[in-house]
């Protein structure tokens, strides 16, 4: 629905199709490799905590890195 400036709907729209203001996409090539390095660093800092008894710590960072990578 298109509405006016005081609410009112002047027409109905059935479609609408929206494009990303830029066709920058990243090669999934690179996103894999992206994301195995993300996956080697967490597991060098997680060895950091634990070794440093920061079990807590350790915990919230697997979860929200391995969250944000799914």
């Amino acid at each position: 629905m298109v509405r006016s400036a005081d609410g009112e709907i002047s027409r109905k729209v059935h479609g609408l199709t929206i494009y990303p203001s830029s066709h920058y996409v990243t090669p999934r090539d690179r996103l894999v490799r992206s994301v195995d390095q993300i996956r080697d660093e967490l597991a060098e800092r997680l060895q950091q905590l634990k070794g440093a008894g920061k079990l807590l710590e350790a915990q919230r960072l697997e979860q929200r890195t391995r969250f944000d990578l799914e």
